[in-house]
């Protein structure tokens, strides 16, 4: 049914979390991740909680705004969700969960970030992505690097 991975299914479960996608799915692989390693009790059940609320609130909410990756608008974006990347100067793993044709943060956080340093600047593609130790981040395109085929990974930019 699932691999017994317990760090790969919490990653998987999260990230169909943060997406707002398959809340049974997740629900699912919490109960298996349970049976697996009852250790893992409170992020289980704080993710359970959280998945029950939000397909409460799914009931009454209108759909999102669909970006398509395939928009003449959005000809810059290079990379898709559900992609594994690797960060280029970080290092990072992470999955792509959501993207921007441009950066969409605020002037001070751009400032903050250094963004205007970048090759493209705040003028690129940005990425929301879920990281390997749970957090989100939001970076940017930059250039792709080369990896052999079987690593299936390409890396972001610094931001």
């Amino acid at each position: 049914m699932y691999p017994d991975n317990v760090q790969h299914l919490m990653l998987q479960a999260r990230l169909y979390f943060h997406l707002g996608i398959w809340p049974e799915k997740v629900l699912d692989i919490l109960q298996h991740i349970q049976a697996l390693d009852p250790s893992q009790q409170g992020a289980v059940g704080y993710l359970v909680q959280h998945t029950l609320e939000h397909i409460e609130r799914r009931k009454d909410e209108a759909g999102p705004e669909v970006k398509l990756h395939s928009d003449e608008k959005h000809k810059d974006v290079v990379f898709s969700i559900g992609l594994v990347m690797k960060h280029k100067r970080y290092g990072y793993n992470c999955v792509i969960y959501g993207w921007d044709p441009a950066c969409m943060m605020g002037h001070e956080w751009i400032r903050n970030m250094n963004v205007h340093s970048l090759p493209h600047g705040p003028h690129q593609p940005f990425y929301n992505v879920l990281v390997e130790d749970g957090s989100c981040r939001y970076a940017a395109q930059g250039r792709p690097a080369v990896f052999p085929a079987n690593l299936f990974m390409v890396c972001l930019s610094t931001t």
